[in-house]
């Protein structure tokens, strides 16, 4: 009996030990804690699992399977990501290769080459004054009379320029208006490109009496064709202009307007207006052609002695409805005056040229 005890208990211990009368035994795991519970940990905590997620080893097993998915996922983000930097960088060499060529493009745009070029070809860079003469049938004597030329005059063979007629003052001569500056000033202001190229003619009046003189009839029949033939002006009365400072003011305004299919411009720098022409003024005006009227600048020092004659002129002109500038400047009947004018005298002169 009590070896049948013995028995049957081997037997019974047998059936618990053995695999082969074994039943299959579920463990029970905890996923957190398989996963994330250092070795051995994992192993201690899942008999005090069996309340929760029963997990076979089947399940187990996938658990690397999703981890080894992740892993290429990531893997395959980065590689394109760097592509693309390498494809930026070689993208902007061009564009910077771009850049450099555009500059020097810019060069050809400057056009001052030409200009500095003809420079050493110039003759006369600053302008040429020429003592001349001319042989008065109607005075019977030689006329004297100064010629300024413009820069470059002799280098433009074909080029045509226009003429302006400057007369000087009382007890004066043809070098005057060289004295007050017209031919520096001109000069200076074509360089700088204030002023277009034109000629200046100063004659010379010897005998200064009244008007009963025949100065006017010399300058208009002999000495205007004298240059045309001799330069090479613009023979049209639009750019041919006359002027003159205080008695050659006079003459100015006396030939001009008895002559306005010759002169277009009319210049009287504190005019000293000859007796008995005050009386003919109205007269020259109203015999004007329609579309002749010269155009006319009139000025004067506001402490000149000539003052108040001067300001009659400008009732006329306004009375009659001719258009005129008219300036009343600081300064009195003297060179100084004229000089520091003379710039604006030249724009004017020159406006329509």
């Amino acid at each position: 009996m009590f070896r049948h005890k013995i028995i049957l208990l081997s037997i019974f211990l047998t059936a618990c030990v053995s695999p082969a009368y074994a039943q299959p035994v579920t463990k029970v795991v905890n996923i957190e804690d398989f996963v994330f519970t250092p070795t051995g940990e994992a192993h201690k905590t899942s008999v005090a699992a069996t309340a929760r997620m029963k997990i076979t080893q089947t399940a187990i097993a996938a658990i690397p399977t999703v981890a080894a998915t992740l892993a290429p996922t990531r893997t395959l983000v980065i590689p394109p990501t760097l592509t693309n930097t390498t494809t930026a960088t070689v993208t902007l060499t061009p564009q910077a290769t771009a850049t450099v060529t555009a500059s020097p493009s810019l060069t050809p745009t400057r056009t001052l080459t030409p200009t500095i070029a003809l420079t050493p070809y110039c003759q006369e860079p600053g302008g040429l004054v020429i003592p001349e003469q001319v042989d008065s049938a109607i005075l019977g004597y030689k006329v004297a009379m100064r010629v300024y030329l413009p820069p470059c005059y002799k280098d433009f063979p074909e080029r045509q320029f226009p003429v302006l007629y400057l007369i000087h003052g009382l007890n004066q001569n043809e070098r005057s208006w060289n004295e007050v500056g017209a031919d520096v000033t001109a000069a200076t202001m074509i360089a700088k490109g204030q002023l277009p190229p034109f000629i200046i003619v100063m004659p010379e009046e010897k005998v200064q009496q009244d008007t009963s003189g025949d100065f006017g009839k010399v300058l208009v029949n002999e000495i205007v064709p004298y240059i045309d033939i001799h330069y090479r002006t613009k023979n049209n009365r639009l750019y041919r202009a006359i002027g003159g400072l205080s008695r050659g003011g006079g003459w100015a305004i006396n030939i001009g307007f008895q002559n306005p299919d010759k002169f277009g411009a009319v210049g009287l720098h504190s005019p000293a207006i000859f007796y008995g022409d005050d009386a003919k003024l109205v007269s020259w005006i109203k015999a004007v052609p329609p579309g002749l009227m010269p155009r006319i600048y009139l000025d004067i020092g506001e402490e000149d002695i000539l003052l108040e004659s001067v300001k009659w002129v400008h009732f006329v002109f306004t009375q009659q409805g001719v258009r005129h500038d008219y300036f009343i400047n600081k300064g009195t009947h003297t060179i100084s005056y004229w000089r520091d004018n003379l710039p604006a005298y030249l724009k004017w002169y020159t406006s329509g040229w």
